[in-house]
């Protein structure tokens, strides 16, 4: 979470396995409304309700965040890092 509070970029897609109300909060203060939960993530409605109070879209993805990444980076998202 960390590394995400450091960006500077814009259009920062947040791929993460972390399903926690301070994941929301992470994206909101890194200016980041979209985040991607990798691992077939199950997401509460506590923190859907977080995301829509702060215009943050949430996808779910099966994919591992190695393998979410790659297809992203193979369709042409550059990497931050």
């Amino acid at each position: 979470m960390s590394d995400v509070l450091t960006l500077t970029h814009d259009d920062v897609l947040f791929i993460t396995g972390l399903v926690a109300p301070q994941t929301i909060r992470t994206a909101v203060v890194s200016d980041i409304n979209t985040i991607l939960f990798v691992r077939n993530k199950s997401i509460p409605k506590s923190i859907i309700d977080i995301a829509k109070e702060n215009a943050i879209t949430v996808i779910s993805s099966p994919f591992t965040m190695y393998r979410a990444s790659g297809t992203l980076f193979g369709a042409g998202l550059e990497a931050i890092y």
